[in-house]
């Protein structure tokens, strides 16, 4: 019963069964790591953390408590923690590949752009290992990195990478889209950052085109938020515009950004 209530995502019925298990059974590993992880999706961050030490506590190198461990801080916002215990997990496991992937994304979504090329160009050197999708998101990340550090053509190069190795995945269009709206940011020609701005339109266009209709909303969401993180304000505004105009019913989770758009730019609402 309790297999059946984690297997189908209701951890708040799960968790008294795990607790009468644990009660019988205190030195079941799987059982305070499933434990563990159904606070994790309740976001009882705290209560998960205390779960895991007792899992940590019968075996400190137990992969899948490690790997809970770091995806506990990473939920819960603590992205430093989280790095160190990634990183502790590539050292116990062996496998780079699967903690290496997170931890570049985890600095770049903390704009550390070094730390994150040095983890993608370590799994640039292990393709093998690699799907064709996650390969495709590496170069993507990579691109980003080398717009951060105004190396238009290294970017350019992985970006290109990337659509051809996954042409028609809206995230990958939305990344290119991010690639093309940092470097026109660091052009100080107008008529090349021009390109630019029309190149990052087409390419979030294009994505938009790609995702099926119950996807729409997601993918708005997640053009205008790639457009906040490269600090442009006048495309995030046109799109979470367009959000609260066609998805009123979930307009409020935009509105706090909207507002620092507006702020910034120095407009009124045009809807």
């Amino acid at each position: 019963l309790c297999d059946y209530y984690t297997t189908f995502y209701q951890p708040e019925l799960a968790i008294p069964l795990l607790r009468m298990t644990l009660d019988e059974y205190p030195y079941s590993i799987e059982h305070w790591n499933e434990l563990g992880k159904c606070q994790i999706q309740l976001g009882e961050y705290e209560a998960a953390h205390e779960a895991l030490d007792f899992a940590s506590a019968i075996d400190d190198k137990n992969l899948d408590t490690i790997a809970l461990k770091a995806f506990c801080f990473r939920q819960s916002g603590n992205l430093t923690e989280a790095c160190k215990y990634y990183l502790y997990l590539s050292q116990i496991s062996g496998d780079i590949i699967r903690p290496y992937l997170t931890l570049a994304k985890i600095y770049l979504d903390m704009n550390d752009y070094e730390s994150a090329i040095y983890y993608i160009e370590i799994l640039l050197t292990e393709k093998s290992g690699l799907t064709k999708y996650e390969l495709a998101e590496v170069y993507c990340d990579a691109a980003i990195c080398h717009a951060a550090f105004r190396e238009s053509v290294k970017g350019y190069e992985c970006i290109s990478l990337a659509i051809s190795l996954n042409e028609n995945d809206p995230e990958i269009r939305i990344a290119a889209g991010r690639f093309f709206l940092m470097i026109a940011q660091k052009t100080e020609n107008e008529k090349t950052k021009k390109e630019f701005l029309e190149n990052a339109t087409k390419e979030f266009e294009q994505a938009l085109q790609l995702a099926p209709e119950d996807e729409r909303f997601d993918n708005l969401l997640n053009i205008a938020t790639n457009c906040f993180d490269a600090h442009d304000y006048n495309y995030p505004s046109r799109y979470l515009e367009t959000i609260n105009k066609d998805f009123p019913k979930e307009a409020r989770l935009t509105y706090f950004f909207l507002i620092y758009c507006y702020f910034y730019l120095q407009k009124l609402p045009s809807f």
